[in-house]
């Protein structure tokens, strides 16, 4: 399958795009070795730190996908934590992990972690655990143990001017970068300096990745959500609109693989500005469920990678 261009976008329309903004993780990057894996691994770090109970196997990238079809999960420290008390709550109730996840899951919505707290709050008391954890205010356990085992003890000292507790290099060296020099080359010709990044990563770790790659984006008006309040996180579409603004676009293209990216894209075109969504599927692990949930959320563009883009906007 190399696209599907559904009924709510008109594909005659594709010249009148002026602008391209990309998601990073999942798009530019394939981030199922890096930031899912440091989700997994925090995850069962803290659960054997409280619990005494090893859940190797049960965080899988398929769970994680679920958590965050319900478009509330931009933050991937959020989904950390959801997971790990709703896996201590379901030690506590002595319910196997996947019956207490299913219904956990299935009381999913926007917004995200809250709708977790929310569920979880009205079956049984767990204030002594997220008190302990103390997510998300300052200097807690989750945000610690996630950003030392992504950045590594070297990085994660230089950003953050903290010894590391662990000695590892990070799982941000596992990322794998999808975007190429010839794509942008390629797309450059269209949209010559109107390319920019809305993304949930800092600018650090986006650096530390595409390095080189970095340079092709307009950065002054990219948005790097993990350096801003996170009151601006996805689906909020201030960082959207402010990008769109900022490199004068008035027919733009966003390129994201998440249903708050599309939810984020629907909200910004209802507040009057005209955006088209791509939606990419080729770095999950279940493609056709990701297929289907943007089929049925009415996706106006999906792909299997960024690297069809030239073919789909008519550039080759």
């Amino acid at each position: 399958m190399i696209s599907d261009i559904t009924t709510a976008f008109n594909p005659e329309e594709i010249n009148n795009i002026d602008a391209i903004i990309f998601d990073c993780d999942g798009v530019l990057i394939d981030i199922r070795n890096s930031y899912d894996k440091t989700i997994k691994e925090t995850a069962r770090y803290i659960i054997q730190k409280i619990t005494n109970i090893d859940i190797t196997n049960f965080i899988t990238n398929k769970l994680i996908t679920t958590f965050k079809s319900c478009g509330g999960f931009n933050n991937e420290v959020d989904l950390a934590y959801s997971i790990i008390i709703s896996i201590i709550a379901a030690i506590k109730l002595k319910i196997p992990y996947e019956k207490f996840i299913s219904e956990v899951v299935s009381n999913l919505d926007i917004s995200g972690m809250h709708s977790v707290e929310n569920y979880i709050n009205n079956i049984i008391y767990i204030q002594d655990t997220t008190s302990k954890l103390n997510y998300p205010h300052s200097d807690n356990m989750i945000c610690n143990i996630f950003d030392e085992l992504f950045y590594g003890s070297e990085l994660y000292n230089t950003i953050f001017k903290r010894k590391p507790i662990f000695c590892c290099d990070g799982f941000i060296k596992n990322d794998k970068i999808i975007l190429t020099k010839a794509l942008l080359g390629i797309l450059q010709r269209k949209f010559k300096n109107k390319i920019a990044i809305v993304t949930g990563r800092g600018i650090i770790s986006t650096r530390f990745s595409l390095q080189h790659l970095l340079d092709y984006f307009d950065i002054t008006h990219s948005i790097f959500l993990d350096d801003l309040d996170r009151n601006f996180a996805k689906p909020n579409p201030a960082s959207l609109i402010n990008s769109i603004l900022g490199i004068k676009s008035s027919y733009c293209l966003y390129v994201g693989d998440s249903v708050e990216d599309l939810i984020m894209v629907n909200r910004a075109n209802k507040l009057g500005f005209r955006v088209i969504f791509c939606g990419v599927f080729g770095t999950d692990d279940h493609p056709n469920t990701k297929i289907d949930l943007f089929k049925k959320k009415n996706a106006h563009m999906i792909l299997e990678s960024i690297n069809l883009l030239p073919n789909v906007l008519n550039l080759v």
